[in-house]
């Protein structure tokens, strides 16, 4: 029974190709715009995901602490004693801590009559492992150049491309800085670019920001603190051993410090972080968004589903005497219910296979002009093409069923 109603159902669809399509279009629509939101969303959170680990490095975590008035801040504040009580609690699972500061406002430089902005941070050795900073050109400071103090910098590949011509040339290279306290000269040592050294896409540019004028230069932390006059230490960041949960171990690090500095009470304001973390509200926010807007788009398979309804009651009108027919010739009700059902899940079906085609080169038309890597759910197609055929279900029964009920007598007698 199952062969013959659905051979029925081509056959009637066949010879009906142009209505057959027009009323197939609802759900063509429907299931391409929802595909084609899920394979953009999670595309974008893999673009994310990727674009975040490539900044920084999964196992890290983010201290602070701030005061919440000037007597706090001159009676708690990060010293070397809580460095020290820090690592001799968690050394053995912490691979290493690094504390920046960094110029408040963006420098103003002219090096071969280009003018550019640079943000200029200070640092410690640990920082280039923790944020995922490679080597284009040159070398990183080393422990003799923070031991001494020495004024080098480390610098991005696009601003060495654009005021010097390149990595190589820039290695060497003096460059002033106009601070507070006079003209500072810094040499550059290093040329460096993030982990994924490639044309970024919009979503990398946008948590980057390498698409700007304005560059972040690494220099010595001695350095920028001499410069800044600031001796005061609000955060720092610890890179977790692999294998280490970042978030659990987070929350014992944010518990260590809040004990630490348990007489400050409400004085202090201290917040401990995983960039793990972020990652994944990051992910959560965008997969929420990108089910609501998928929902709002699926409204259109209801539009769609109630053009399968109303063709089917046509098509049932115009095959009054072939129902009768059939039930004369001894079809029962249920088969003929049936047969008009397998009509409508057909006709959702294969709307449903157009639509899931269309959602997807749609899909890799815009990530290829976005620049972003196309992620396809293969569970996003599985689901839709399923709530197509329920889609012909639902909306098939009423008219199969005012089929089934016709009285075959009348039906024959039908002009």
């Amino acid at each position: 029974m199952i062969e013959e109603n659905i051979r029925l159902a081509f056959e009637n669809i066949s010879a009906n190709k142009l209505r057959s399509f027009l009323t197939m279009l609802g759900i063509i629509i429907g299931i391409s715009s929802v595909i084609t939101i899920i394979t953009l969303g999670n595309s974008i959170k893999s673009e994310t995901s990727k674009a975040m680990n490539d900044v920084a490095n999964a196992n890290d975590i983010a201290c602070s602490m701030y005061a919440q008035t000037y007597e706090a801040s001159q009676k708690y504040h990060l010293d070397q004693k809580f460095f020290k009580t820090l690592q001799a609690k968690y050394g053995d699972r912490i691979t290493a801590i690094s504390v920046t500061n960094s110029i408040p406002e963006p420098v103003k430089i002219r090096v071969n009559n280009h003018a550019a902005s640079i943000n200029l941070i200070g640092v410690t050795p640990a920082q280039f492992v923790m944020k995922k900073v490679e080597l284009s050109a040159g070398r990183f400071p080393s422990g003799q150049d923070y031991t001494a103090g020495r004024p080098v910098m480390v610098i991005t590949e696009k601003m060495a491309d654009k005021l010097y011509g390149g990595p190589d040339k820039a290695i060497g290279q003096n460059i002033d800085i106009d601070t507070d306290t006079g003209y500072q000269m810094f040499t550059v040592v290093g040329v460096y670019y993030q982990t994924s050294n490639k044309k970024k896409s919009a979503v990398e540019i946008s948590l980057t920001g390498e698409d700007t004028d304005q560059y972040d230069c690494y220099s010595d932390y001695k350095i920028i603190k001499s410069i800044t006059h600031d001796e005061e230490i609000n955060g720092f960041d610890v890179l977790a051993k692999e294998g280490e949960d970042a978030d659990s171990f987070s929350k014992e690090l944010e518990k260590f410090m809040k004990d630490y500095y348990k007489e400050a009470g409400e004085d202090v304001d201290i917040m401990v972080l995983a960039f793990s973390s972020v990652t994944g509200q990051i992910n959560d926010v965008m997969g929420k968004i990108t089910l609501i807007v998928a929902l709002i788009a699926a409204i259109s398979l209801l539009v769609g589903g109630i053009g399968v309804m109303n063709i089917m009651m046509v098509s049932i009108t115009e095959r009054t005497r072939e129902i009768g027919t059939r039930k004369a010739l001894g079809a029962t009700d249920s088969q003929i219910k049936w047969q008009f059902i397998s009509e409508a899940v057909i006709l959702c079906l294969i709307g449903g296979i157009i639509g899931v085609l269309f959602g997807v080169l749609i899909g890799m038309l815009i990530s290829k002009v976005a620049n972003i890597r196309l992620a396809i759910s293969t569970a996003s197609i599985l689901v839709s093409l399923g709530f197509s055929m329920a889609v012909g279900i639902f909306f098939g029964y009423y008219p199969a069923k005012k089929a089934a009920k016709m009285n075959p007598i009348d039906a024959l007698r039908y002009e």
